[in-house]
């Protein structure tokens, strides 16, 4: 497996990576082997299912999952050795070649990367920052509970309305109907 690193800057750099038939041959026959152990099948006694059967029916789900496993593993590996720190997964560039995993065997992926940028904090470590204290007010403190009360209310529909119903309905206003929400306080008879 090749693993070229490209495009790098400070931010972000590309993967390209080349996974050869070779480097996946030994584990993708091992798996294969071990399912033909643990399949039933009809018409063969269990864990007797030819390997070739096998591959016909599930090498194309195995040679997927090997595939995927190993770029994961070797792609980690060698960020590692790299010293190469990442903010996050490697995304696949939109430039890789769509992949068959039914008809090849060699197969190549370019993937993007972020990397994260080293910061000098040492001019903040100098400064000085001025300290607010801020004070509510109980008419402010007030005011939030009641916008979040109505913010957060649940509907129901009631047989009598109190002091603190709200009333909702449809108003149609020039002909554009309109969904209205009115404090009981602001209705009048």
């Amino acid at each position: 497996m090749n693993i070229l690193l490209e495009n790098e800057t400070s931010t972000d750099a590309k993967l390209k990576v080349t996974l050869h038939h070779s480097d996946y041959k030994e584990q993708f026959d091992k798996k294969i082997k071990e399912y033909a152990k643990t399949v039933t099948m009809k018409g063969f006694r269990a864990g007797k299912v030819p390997v070739g059967l096998i591959t016909k029916l599930y090498g194309t789900a195995v040679k997927a999952d090997l595939v995927n496993e190993l770029v994961s593993q070797n792609i980690n590996t060698f960020l590692k050795e790299k010293d190469i720190k990442i903010l996050f997964e490697p995304i696949i560039d939109e430039t890789s070649p769509i992949i068959d995993f039914d008809s090849q065997s060699d197969f190549d992926f370019s993937f993007e990367i972020g990397k994260k940028k080293e910061v000098d904090y040492s001019s903040v470590y100098n400064q000085t920052f001025t300290k607010y204290k801020i004070a509510l007010t109980d008419e402010y403190l007030d005011k939030v509970i009641k916008n979040m009360t109505e913010e957060y209310a649940t509907f129901s529909d009631e047989e009598i309305a109190n002091e603190t119903s709200q009333i909702y309905g449809d108003i149609i206003v020039e002909g554009k109907k309109q969904m209205v929400l009115l404090p009981i306080s602001k209705v009048r008879e």
